[in-house]
């Protein structure tokens, strides 16, 4: 009972967090003119550098919801390519991270990064890479819900990448 109550906490204290990472962006957002579009790219940058190393080891659970809450508030083609990145190959680097990130969130935060995670790197390449990861039962809600259509169409019954899904 003792473990389950310090887990609850530490799981609450996450989703607190991820908050107010979304309000801090928010507010620095606000901040910024209407039409000033350098400082706004510049601003989702910064923020986007700071998942930087999730790009070449695994992270906290903080450091993956922060980062599908991102993806859901930045906008602009350079800032999602460049999200589009880091999500990629975070999920491939550490998918069980992110897809229980990602089992945290619920409906529009979740399409936005699933949608994402095939345009900077080869979604048959994604696709492969998390595949057994995304056939365990703790993952099965987000498989179904979010990656099962993409799954189908760039990974064969044995896991195997299709090339050229999804383009």
């Amino acid at each position: 009972m003792k473990s389950s109550v310090g887990f609850l906490l530490a799981f609450y204290w996450v989703i607190a967090n991820a908050a107010s990472f979304a309000d801090d962006f928010l507010t620095a957002r606000d901040q910024i003119p209407a039409n000033d579009y350098a400082a706004l790219n510049e601003l989702q940058e910064n923020y986007l550098s700071k998942f930087n190393h999730l790009v070449s080891m695994c992270g906290t659970e903080e450091d993956y919801i922060n980062l599908v809450t991102l993806g859901f508030l930045i906008e602009g083609t350079h800032p999602i390519e460049q999200f589009s990145e880091i999500a990629s190959k975070a999920t491939m680097h550490c998918p069980d991270m992110v897809l229980n990130a990602l089992a945290e969130h619920h409906g529009e935060p979740v399409v936005n990064f699933v949608g994402a995670l095939g345009i900077r790197i080869a979604p048959w390449v994604v696709a492969e890479s998390i595949y057994p990861e995304l056939l365990k039962y703790e993952h099965r809600k987000v498989y179904d819900e979010y990656f099962k259509p993409w799954i189908h169409n760039c990974v064969d019954a044995n896991g195997e990448a299709i090339v050229g899904c999804g383009q």
